[in-house]
């Protein structure tokens, strides 16, 4: 699968998610707002901007990026004074020391992490905060996409920041799908049929939601997430981390 279908599969506006698919969503951009600072936000893989709306609270400028134009298009179509970049993220189009912020959700799998982790060094002001999330590959049910290989474990991604960041690191041990939904997903998505007959399926066999074109931020957003204590916790057990770096 190719990035551009991926995009198509997931949070294009029109899609059918599942509910719990549309909870991790909000859940994503709910943390990265309120762990992010006050000023200029970069964010990475942005894809159809669905976001926007939550990290831009506050008055936030926001910077939208994506190596699929596709995405950045239709949401300039949606969004008024939108600034969006269509660039690559291992060689970012951007000052030195020009974002408070860099977001990036589900999207460092996708990337050289010591080559992205430079740029976003580079364009990060001094305090300025990196938030990324990556599913554990330590978990027992963890299983490769097609897409996206490039995972490390937590303490190899720890060992790669801690000179440049101070880290904080946060786990969800809950599994949102039930076992008939998780197993129903995935024997839909090895199924050889095209997007709007598994969309069919979604939407008339489990409980869905139509994405719209933005997250609304009046919804409120379960946050299962819980912070995790490096030394006593048990790292198998979180199935998903989200990471909130301050430069030094």
């Amino acid at each position: 699968m190719k990035i551009k279908s991926l995009l198509l599969e997931t949070e294009k506006p029109g899609n059918y998610l599942t509910y719990e698919q549309y909870e991790d969503l909000k859940l994503r951009y709910d943390f990265a707002f309120k762990n992010s600072k006050k000023g200029r936000i970069l964010e990475i893989g942005a894809g159809f901007c669905v976001g926007r709306p939550i990290i831009s609270q506050n008055k936030r400028t926001v910077v939208e990026t994506d190596i699929t134009l596709e995405g950045l298009t239709l949401a300039k179509k949606n969004y008024k004074n939108l600034f969006a970049v269509r660039c690559d993220a291992h060689s970012l189009p951007f000052s030195d020391n020009s974002f408070d912020t860099v977001i990036a959700l589900g999207t460092v799998i996708y990337l050289d992490f010591n080559i992205f982790i430079k740029e976003c060094l580079r364009v990060l002001k001094k305090k300025g905060k990196f938030i990324f999330n990556i599913a554990n590959m330590e978990h027992p049910e963890f299983k490769k996409p097609a897409v996206g290989k490039n995972f490390l474990p937590l303490s190899e991604i720890i060992s790669r920041l801690k000179d440049r960041f101070l880290i904080e690191v946060y786990g969800r041990k809950t599994v949102s799908f039930s076992f008939f939904k998780k197993t129903a997903l995935t024997l839909l998505y090895l199924l050889p049929c095209g997007r709007y007959i598994k969309e069919f399926f979604v939407r008339f066999f489990m409980k869905s939601v139509k994405l719209d074109s933005e997250l609304k931020i009046s919804e409120p957003v379960k946050n299962d997430l819980i912070k995790i204590d490096l030394s006593s916790d048990s790292i198998k057990d979180f199935i998903v981390f989200y990471f909130v770096c301050l430069k030094k």
